[in-house]
């Protein structure tokens, strides 16, 4: 990229050796219409301090046998013709460092903020949980919760955009799409569910009512059933219609397509088909309502066989310390850490035994 009109100007007139207090000194003085009393005042220091600058800027400004920035006539100092020439410039440069040191001081009395990324699911669930712990505990602290596509949750992390990121993609493939490598932390497996309430003139009723209850449901028992699945296109549906299809031998019959995992679960219970979803998702679903009301909805839920449909590796993804194998994240993004991987834990385990 070319330098600005003001960078390559500045670069000419040589001002890079001119430390910035002298820049300054002679751009209030300049202001003040040469006089170098108010000017000292503004800066806060002393006359001999001002006449020590003075003496330091023409000094600089003259060596090589150039002209002075400054002039002595009578008690005020004039602006020469190349104090003149220069002074917009050298005024610019002054205000864009007096702006950075603004912003500086801005940022550095503004609150705490942590910025991580997940998807809804986990937004709304584990990860939405630990937050509000956390915010509990700090609550002059702020959180940045976003939930973008997952390869940009991964390259979020890989360029510090966010103190880390939870994924469903493997090691290797996190690898990939980060082109760095990243510290990679399992937090728990999420295991595929069947759920449906058919309804009464359901054709299947009968046959889903018969299904095995000692085992859990391979592909082959999901084969004669209208399923709710992610819609067309998406990685979720991507790796269902897989494992379908693997156990099966033909692509599976969706009967609706949604996107999101507690859509689907809704059209299950309604009954118009049978709705695959993650336990994270029904756990979700579940937290608010009553031990009763969980039963009820427990009663209706099948877990599918690990071999037909494997568990997805829920994972925590952070940049790195450098030569090392642990995350390089700051304390307090660490005690958020904490609390996820408590709620983690929870979420690994089933709410109720399932049939």
């Amino acid at each position: 990229m070319a330098k600005s009109n003001i960078e390559s100007e500045s670069a000419s007139l040589g001002v890079s050796h001119i430390p910035l207090v002298l820049m300054q000194t002679f751009v209030l003085i300049a202001d003040h219409d040469g006089d170098a009393a108010t000017a000292g005042r503004v800066l806060g220091i002393s006359q001999p301090s001002m006449s020590r600058r003075i003496s330091a800027l023409r000094e600089l400004t003259s060596r090589h046998g150039g002209q002075p920035w400054l002039l002595l006539k009578g008690k005020k100092w004039l602006v020469t013709a190349e104090g003149q020439r220069v002074r917009g410039v050298v005024s610019d440069l002054v205000r864009r460092f007096e702006q950075a040191e603004r912003f500086i001081a801005d940022t550095s009395k503004s609150p705490l903020t942590l910025s991580i990324a997940c998807d809804h699911l986990n937004a709304v669930g584990m990860v939405g949980r630990a937050v509000e712990e956390y915010l509990r505990e700090n609550p002059q602290h702020r959180v940045r919760l976003a939930a973008p596509a997952s390869e940009a949750r991964i390259t979020g992390v890989a360029a510090g955009e966010f103190d880390f990121a939870i994924v469903s993609d493997d090691p290797a493939k996190i690898f990939e799409v980060a082109r760095v490598e990243l510290y990679v932390q399992e937090l728990y497996r999420d295991r595929f569910l069947a759920i449906s309430k058919p309804a009464y003139f359901a054709e299947w009723k009968s046959r889903w009512e018969k299904l095995p209850v000692r085992r859990p449901l391979r592909g082959a028992d999901l084969e004669r059933f209208p399923l709710i699945l992610p819609e067309s296109g998406s990685a979720e549906r991507r790796f269902l219609e897989e494992y379908y299809q693997r156990a099966v031998g033909r692509m599976p019959d969706a009967v609706v397509e949604v996107d999101g995992w507690e859509v689907i679960l809704r059209f299950g219970m309604a009954g118009v088909g049978v709705g695959i979803v993650t336990e994270q998702a029904l756990t979700n679903h579940l937290v608010d309502l009553s031990s009763t009301e969980e039963k009820k909805i427990w009663k209706h839920v099948h877990r599918l066989d690990d071999e037909d449909f494997p568990s997805e590796s829920v994972n925590l993804v952070a940049r790195r310390l450098h030569g090392q194998g642990e995350p390089d994240l700051r304390p307090h993004a660490m005690e958020l850490l904490r609390l996820i991987e408590a709620q983690s834990k929870s979420s690994s385990k089933p709410a109720l035994s399932l049939k």
